[in-house]
């Protein structure tokens, strides 16, 4: 099992992740970030079956399901998901590895090169919304006080004039 984080629920609604549209119903326990980079070796036999602008059956999925063998992978041009026992693990997509996705995208063909997922950088990691904070008094008085100043003339953004 590949070592992962804090694992988060998927919520219906707003599902902020197009890639798992195609294979929600195979996450049951949620999205968790990968804590562990994973190198693929594609083979002819990917290169062979795969199938372009699939998400599910491009090479690096077809990798995928070789070595891992998951309930379902989604990759897409940053993201790829990969759902083992109900819990959808994210891996980011290096350039590389985001330049082979493309080129197989365009013209069908693939470098027998290793392929990498290395975990979610830290800035974009899945987090808990958290309340808003309240904001200070003084802020709320300040918000009440009139403009002093008024904008005649000013361009707009259409090119027009505001009033």
């Amino acid at each position: 099992m590949i070592k992962h984080g804090k694992i988060h629920q998927v919520v219906e609604p707003h599902t902020p992740h197009s890639h798992l549209d195609p294979i929600k119903e195979f996450v049951t326990k949620g999205i968790a970030d990968a804590k562990e980079a994973l190198v693929l070796e594609p083979m002819a036999c990917d290169i062979k079956g795969a199938k372009r602008f699939n998400g599910q059956q491009c090479v690096i999925a077809k990798a995928l399901t070789r070595t891992l063998k998951p309930q379902a992978v989604a990759v897409g041009r940053s993201l790829a998901f990969v759902v083992i026992d109900g819990l959808a693990l994210r891996f980011a997509l290096p350039t590389a590895s985001r330049k082979a996705v493309e080129e197989f995208d365009e013209r069908g063909r693939v470098k027998r090169a290793p392929i990498e997922l290395r975990p979610v950088c830290r800035s974009q990691k899945l987090r808990v919304k958290r309340a808003p904070r309240p904001r200070p008094e003084n802020a709320l008085r300040h918000a009440d006080k009139p403009r002093r100043s008024r904008k005649f003339g000013v361009r707009a953004v259409g090119g027009g004039i505001v009033a």
